[in-house]
Protein backbone atom coordinates (compact mmCIF):
# COMPACT_ATOMS: atom_id res chain seq x y z
CA UNK A 1 0.00 0.00 0.00
CA UNK A 2 1.12 3.55 -0.70
CA UNK A 3 0.94 4.87 2.84
CA UNK A 4 1.05 8.49 1.76
CA UNK A 5 -1.99 7.82 -0.39
CA UNK A 6 -3.89 6.57 2.66
CA UNK A 7 -4.36 10.11 3.90
CA UNK A 8 -5.15 11.53 0.47
CA UNK A 9 -8.61 10.06 0.74
CA UNK A 10 -9.37 12.93 3.10
CA UNK A 11 -9.16 15.29 0.15
CA UNK A 12 -12.42 13.84 -1.13
CA UNK A 13 -14.25 15.00 2.02
CA UNK A 14 -15.91 18.42 2.33
CA UNK A 15 -13.69 21.14 3.80
CA UNK A 16 -15.51 21.27 7.15
CA UNK A 17 -15.25 17.49 7.44
CA UNK A 18 -11.52 17.59 6.68
CA UNK A 19 -10.97 20.20 9.33
CA UNK A 20 -12.77 18.06 11.89
CA UNK A 21 -10.73 15.01 10.93
CA UNK A 22 -7.43 16.87 10.99
CA UNK A 23 -4.05 15.76 9.73
CA UNK A 24 -3.36 12.09 10.38
CA UNK A 25 -0.42 11.69 8.01
CA UNK A 26 2.08 11.32 10.88
CA UNK A 27 0.58 7.89 11.51
CA UNK A 28 1.97 6.82 8.14
CA UNK A 29 5.18 6.17 10.11
CA UNK A 30 3.52 3.37 12.10
CA UNK A 31 3.10 -0.23 10.97
CA UNK A 32 1.24 -1.70 13.97
CA UNK A 33 -1.76 -0.38 15.85
CA UNK A 34 -3.82 -1.24 18.89
CA UNK A 35 -7.53 -1.69 18.31
CA UNK A 36 -8.26 1.66 19.95
CA UNK A 37 -5.68 3.46 17.81
CA UNK A 38 -7.02 1.86 14.64
CA UNK A 39 -10.66 2.55 15.51
CA UNK A 40 -9.87 6.20 16.24
CA UNK A 41 -8.00 6.63 12.96
CA UNK A 42 -10.75 4.94 10.95
CA UNK A 43 -13.24 7.30 12.59
CA UNK A 44 -11.01 10.29 11.81
CA UNK A 45 -9.89 10.94 15.38
CA UNK A 46 -6.26 11.41 16.36
CA UNK A 47 -5.87 8.80 19.16
CA UNK A 48 -3.04 10.78 20.79
CA UNK A 49 -4.94 14.01 21.28
CA UNK A 50 -4.67 15.13 24.90
CA UNK A 51 -8.28 16.30 24.86
CA UNK A 52 -9.61 12.97 23.54
CA UNK A 53 -11.52 12.53 26.81
CA UNK A 54 -13.48 15.68 25.99
CA UNK A 55 -14.93 13.93 22.95
CA UNK A 56 -16.70 11.26 24.99
CA UNK A 57 -20.43 11.43 24.52
CA UNK A 58 -20.07 12.85 21.02
CA UNK A 59 -20.98 11.28 17.68
CA UNK A 60 -17.26 10.94 16.88
CA UNK A 61 -16.64 8.66 19.85
CA UNK A 62 -19.84 6.72 19.21
CA UNK A 63 -18.57 6.03 15.69
CA UNK A 64 -15.15 5.03 17.03
CA UNK A 65 -16.64 2.61 19.55
CA UNK A 66 -18.81 0.99 16.90
CA UNK A 67 -15.73 0.46 14.74
CA UNK A 68 -13.83 -0.97 17.71
CA UNK A 69 -16.71 -3.37 18.43
CA UNK A 70 -16.66 -4.51 14.80
CA UNK A 71 -12.90 -5.10 15.02
CA UNK A 72 -13.36 -7.17 18.17
CA UNK A 73 -16.03 -9.26 16.45
CA UNK A 74 -13.79 -9.87 13.42
CA UNK A 75 -10.87 -10.75 15.71
CA UNK A 76 -13.16 -13.19 17.56
CA UNK A 77 -13.98 -14.95 14.29
CA UNK A 78 -10.26 -15.35 13.54
CA UNK A 79 -9.49 -16.55 17.07
CA UNK A 80 -12.30 -19.13 17.01
CA UNK A 81 -11.15 -20.46 13.63
CA UNK A 82 -7.54 -20.83 14.80
CA UNK A 83 -8.67 -22.51 18.02
CA UNK A 84 -10.66 -25.05 16.02
CA UNK A 85 -7.71 -25.69 13.71
CA UNK A 86 -5.42 -26.28 16.69
CA UNK A 87 -7.87 -28.78 18.09
CA UNK A 88 -8.26 -30.59 14.78
CA UNK A 89 -4.53 -30.55 13.97
CA UNK A 90 -2.57 -30.56 17.25
CA UNK A 91 1.05 -29.45 16.72
CA UNK A 92 3.93 -31.72 17.55
CA UNK A 93 2.31 -34.90 16.21
CA UNK A 94 3.26 -34.47 12.55
CA UNK A 95 -0.34 -34.21 11.40
CA UNK A 96 -0.93 -32.36 8.18
CA UNK A 97 -2.11 -28.89 9.13
CA UNK A 98 -3.90 -26.58 6.70
CA UNK A 99 -1.63 -24.88 4.21
CA UNK A 100 -3.22 -21.50 4.82
CA UNK A 101 -4.57 -19.72 7.90
CA UNK A 102 -8.38 -19.54 8.12
CA UNK A 103 -8.60 -15.92 6.99
CA UNK A 104 -7.05 -16.99 3.68
CA UNK A 105 -8.33 -20.52 3.33
CA UNK A 106 -11.89 -19.63 2.36
CA UNK A 107 -13.34 -16.77 0.35
CA UNK A 108 -13.15 -13.66 2.50
CA UNK A 109 -16.64 -12.59 1.45
CA UNK A 110 -19.78 -14.60 0.80
CA UNK A 111 -20.67 -18.21 1.32
CA UNK A 112 -21.40 -17.71 4.99
CA UNK A 113 -17.71 -17.20 5.75
CA UNK A 114 -17.16 -14.52 8.39
CA UNK A 115 -14.72 -11.73 7.57
CA UNK A 116 -11.78 -12.11 9.95
CA UNK A 117 -9.22 -9.68 11.36
CA UNK A 118 -6.10 -11.48 12.65
CA UNK A 119 -3.96 -9.82 15.29
CA UNK A 120 -0.18 -10.08 15.40
CA UNK A 121 -0.49 -12.63 18.20
CA UNK A 122 -2.68 -14.83 16.00
CA UNK A 123 -0.21 -14.48 13.14
CA UNK A 124 2.64 -15.47 15.47
CA UNK A 125 0.56 -18.36 16.76
CA UNK A 126 0.08 -19.62 13.23
CA UNK A 127 3.75 -19.12 12.36
CA UNK A 128 4.84 -21.24 15.33
CA UNK A 129 2.30 -23.95 14.64
CA UNK A 130 4.37 -26.27 12.40
CA UNK A 131 7.00 -26.90 15.07
CA UNK A 132 4.65 -26.66 18.03
CA UNK A 133 6.25 -23.41 19.27
CA UNK A 134 3.12 -21.74 20.57
CA UNK A 135 3.96 -18.94 22.97
CA UNK A 136 1.44 -16.27 21.99
CA UNK A 137 -1.67 -15.66 24.08
CA UNK A 138 -4.24 -14.09 21.75
CA UNK A 139 -7.06 -14.37 24.29
CA UNK A 140 -7.50 -10.73 25.35
CA UNK A 141 -8.65 -8.34 22.64
CA UNK A 142 -7.53 -5.19 24.45
CA UNK A 143 -3.92 -6.41 24.39
CA UNK A 144 -3.83 -7.10 20.67
CA UNK A 145 -1.99 -5.17 18.00
CA UNK A 146 -2.84 -5.30 14.30
CA UNK A 147 -0.79 -4.82 11.17
CA UNK A 148 -1.58 -1.93 8.87
CA UNK A 149 -2.12 -4.20 5.86
CA UNK A 150 -4.48 -6.52 7.73
CA UNK A 151 -6.64 -3.60 8.87
CA UNK A 152 -6.78 -2.30 5.30
CA UNK A 153 -7.79 -5.71 3.91
CA UNK A 154 -10.49 -6.04 6.57
CA UNK A 155 -11.91 -2.59 5.79
CA UNK A 156 -11.84 -3.26 2.08
CA UNK A 157 -13.71 -6.54 2.35
CA UNK A 158 -16.19 -5.04 4.77
CA UNK A 159 -16.85 -2.41 2.13
CA UNK A 160 -16.56 0.44 4.63
CA UNK A 161 -16.10 3.50 2.43
CA UNK A 162 -16.37 5.84 5.41
CA UNK A 163 -12.92 4.94 6.71
CA UNK A 164 -10.88 8.12 7.25
CA UNK A 165 -7.57 6.23 7.27
CA UNK A 166 -5.87 2.99 6.09
CA UNK A 167 -7.61 2.85 2.69
CA UNK A 168 -5.97 4.37 -0.36
CA UNK A 169 -7.88 6.79 -2.58
CA UNK A 170 -8.17 4.21 -5.37
CA UNK A 171 -9.75 1.66 -3.08
CA UNK A 172 -12.29 4.22 -1.89
CA UNK A 173 -13.14 5.31 -5.41
CA UNK A 174 -13.69 2.03 -7.21
CA UNK A 175 -13.53 -0.73 -4.62
CA UNK A 176 -10.40 -2.19 -6.22
CA UNK A 177 -8.15 -4.63 -4.49
CA UNK A 178 -5.86 -3.41 -1.76
CA UNK A 179 -3.03 -5.33 -3.41
CA UNK A 180 -0.32 -4.62 -0.87
CA UNK A 181 -2.39 -5.78 2.08
CA UNK A 182 -3.77 -8.82 0.28
CA UNK A 183 -0.29 -9.80 -0.92
CA UNK A 184 0.92 -9.55 2.67
CA UNK A 185 -1.63 -12.12 3.77
CA UNK A 186 -1.00 -14.29 0.72
CA UNK A 187 2.75 -14.28 1.46
CA UNK A 188 2.04 -15.61 4.94
CA UNK A 189 0.00 -18.46 3.50
CA UNK A 190 2.64 -19.25 0.91
CA UNK A 191 5.31 -19.45 3.58
CA UNK A 192 3.25 -21.98 5.50
CA UNK A 193 2.55 -23.97 2.37
CA UNK A 194 6.28 -24.20 1.68
CA UNK A 195 6.77 -25.62 5.20
CA UNK A 196 4.00 -28.20 4.79
CA UNK A 197 5.08 -31.76 5.74
CA UNK A 198 5.54 -34.15 2.85
CA UNK A 199 2.99 -36.83 2.05
CA UNK A 200 5.51 -39.60 2.72
CA UNK A 201 6.25 -38.29 6.21
CA UNK A 202 2.54 -38.02 6.98
CA UNK A 203 1.87 -41.56 5.78
CA UNK A 204 4.75 -42.89 7.87
CA UNK A 205 3.40 -41.15 10.97
CA UNK A 206 -0.09 -42.46 10.28
CA UNK A 207 1.28 -46.01 9.98
CA UNK A 208 3.00 -45.66 13.36
CA UNK A 209 -0.14 -44.22 14.95
CA UNK A 210 -2.50 -46.86 13.62
CA UNK A 211 -0.09 -49.60 14.67
CA UNK A 212 0.12 -48.26 18.20
CA UNK A 213 -3.64 -47.77 18.36
CA UNK A 214 -4.40 -51.34 17.27
CA UNK A 215 -1.69 -53.10 19.29
CA UNK A 216 -1.71 -50.84 22.33
CA UNK A 217 -5.37 -49.81 22.62
CA UNK A 218 -7.12 -52.65 20.75
CA UNK A 219 -8.48 -50.15 18.25
CA UNK A 220 -10.80 -51.72 15.67
CA UNK A 221 -11.29 -49.60 12.53
CA UNK A 222 -14.50 -51.47 11.71
CA UNK A 223 -16.14 -50.52 15.02
CA UNK A 224 -17.85 -47.13 15.15
CA UNK A 225 -17.79 -46.85 18.92
CA UNK A 226 -15.31 -48.52 21.20
CA UNK A 227 -13.08 -47.88 24.19
CA UNK A 228 -9.87 -47.16 22.27
CA UNK A 229 -10.55 -43.51 21.39
CA UNK A 230 -11.57 -42.43 24.93
CA UNK A 231 -8.54 -44.23 26.35
CA UNK A 232 -6.21 -42.44 23.93
CA UNK A 233 -7.80 -39.08 24.77
CA UNK A 234 -7.47 -39.74 28.51
CA UNK A 235 -3.83 -40.76 28.20
CA UNK A 236 -3.07 -37.65 26.16
CA UNK A 237 -4.79 -35.49 28.78
CA UNK A 238 -2.63 -37.12 31.45
CA UNK A 239 0.37 -35.90 29.46
CA UNK A 240 -1.04 -32.39 29.23
CA UNK A 241 -2.11 -32.69 25.59
CA UNK A 242 -5.73 -31.71 24.90
CA UNK A 243 -7.25 -33.43 21.85
CA UNK A 244 -10.94 -34.09 21.31
CA UNK A 245 -12.47 -37.51 20.72
CA UNK A 246 -13.62 -36.47 17.26
CA UNK A 247 -10.12 -35.35 16.29
CA UNK A 248 -8.54 -38.63 17.39
CA UNK A 249 -11.28 -40.60 15.67
CA UNK A 250 -10.85 -38.63 12.44
CA UNK A 251 -7.10 -39.19 12.25
CA UNK A 252 -7.34 -42.85 13.21
CA UNK A 253 -9.88 -43.34 10.45
CA UNK A 254 -7.50 -41.70 7.97
CA UNK A 255 -4.58 -43.77 9.25
CA UNK A 256 -6.60 -46.97 8.94
CA UNK A 257 -6.77 -46.42 5.19
CA UNK A 258 -3.07 -47.30 5.06
CA UNK A 259 -3.60 -50.78 6.53
CA UNK A 260 -3.16 -53.64 4.09
CA UNK A 261 -6.42 -55.31 3.00
CA UNK A 262 -7.54 -58.29 5.04
CA UNK A 263 -7.23 -61.68 3.41
CA UNK A 264 -9.73 -64.43 4.06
Amino acid sequence: MNRRAAHKGLERLPRDERQKVGDLSHYDLMDHFTARQAACLIAGIDPNLQDLANLYGTADVARMRTIEDAMEQAFGYAQAAVTKDLEDHPPGFGFEYPAEPPWLRKPICGGGHEIMLPSMDLLDLWKGWPSGRINADPSVFDRQTFRREDIAVWLKHKGFDGARYFLSDSVRADGGDDSAGHQGLQAKGQQLQDDKPGTRVRETLYKIIIGMAIRGYRYDPSTKRGTAVPEIVNDLEALGVAVSDDTVRKHLKAAAQLLPPKTS
